[in-house]
């Protein structure tokens, strides 16, 4: 009998180190996930104010395509960017194309780097000198 209570008064010393062991990866690899969506969602919502800038720009300008090219590149400086700008009657409509890459450690380089769009158009604003 006191071979059965020696045994059962043992504590489980392994046992939580080992399930800290299992968890601990996925819980990183989960947390790493996150980062690189919250990433990918701050680009996204950057690219919509550069393009609104940028269609602004353009839609003011005498020569649309440049405008719009130095706002964008006023804003996302070293980054890889595309602008094409479509004047269309009384409309100019501006179209930026932002290449997310996935840098964030470990997890980046399961993912494909992520191709964000915006476009917007506006009403060319022409000024008469009088």
């Amino acid at each position: 009998m006191s071979r059965r209570n020696s045994l059962d008064e043992r504590p489980d010393s392994g046992q939580a180190a080992v399930e800290f062991a299992l968890t601990v990866p996925i819980l990183l690899i989960a947390l790493l996930g996150a980062i690189q969506v919250f990433v990918v969602l701050v680009d996204r919502i950057h690219l919509v104010h550069v393009t609104r800038d940028a269609a602004r720009a353009a839609s003011v300008a005498e020569e649309p395509r440049k405008a719009a090219q130095a706002a964008v590149e006023r804003s996302l400086p070293a980054r890889s960017v595309s602008v094409s700008v479509d004047e269309h009657d009384e409309v100019v409509t501006v179209e930026v194309t932002l290449v997310n890459s996935t840098d964030v450690p470990i997890i980046g380089r399961f993912l494909p780097d992520v191709e964000l769009h915006e476009s917007l158009s506006m009403l060319a604003e022409t000024f008469v000198d009088p």
